[in-house]
């Protein structure tokens, strides 16, 4: 026997390999999770998108509801109402075009008709009914209805 022999050296190492094959064998188990997870379905893209629509429909719901204000503060929420409407809708651009080809830039134009009538002081009935007519569609280019 070696007088240089540290005693319990076996036990590190033995520690050493099975810390080494508990880390290997996580990695492992982690890349297969990874290349075999779901790809996201057809109907799951399409839920995504009309939640995300969704929120866009419920910030232009209140675009006349400000609009009819007399308060100025309450009025310019209703531009601000408009413009986050516009960001969730048209966040989802790929998305809309995807289900109706040009569905997206129709959707801007209608968006910019009524940010111009709201800056051009249109009366509450017409804020309204472009308002309702923008919300139909949206909702037709998301297949919400």
């Amino acid at each position: 026997m070696s007088l240089y022999r540290e005693a319990g050296s076996r036990r590190g190492r033995a520690v050493a390999v099975l810390a080494a094959a508990l880390v290997v064998g996580l990695l492992v188990g982690f890349a297969a999770g990874w290349a075999l997870k779901p790809e996201p379905t057809l109907a799951d893209r399409l839920d995504d998108l009309q939640a995300q629509v969704r929120d866009g429909l419920d910030a232009l719901e209140l675009v006349p509801v400000h609009y009819e204000s007399t308060n100025p503060v309450t009025r310019r929420a209703a531009v601000e109402q408009l413009a986050a409407a516009r960001d969730e809708v048209l966040g989802a651009r790929s998305g809309l075009d995807a289900l109706q080809p040009g569905a997206a830039e129709r959707l801007e134009r209608a968006f910019d008709r009524l940010e111009r009538q709201l800056e051009q002081g249109a009366t509450v009935d017409e804020v309204e009914s472009a308002a309702a007519a923008l919300e139909r569609q949206v909702r037709q280019s998301a297949r919400l209805d």
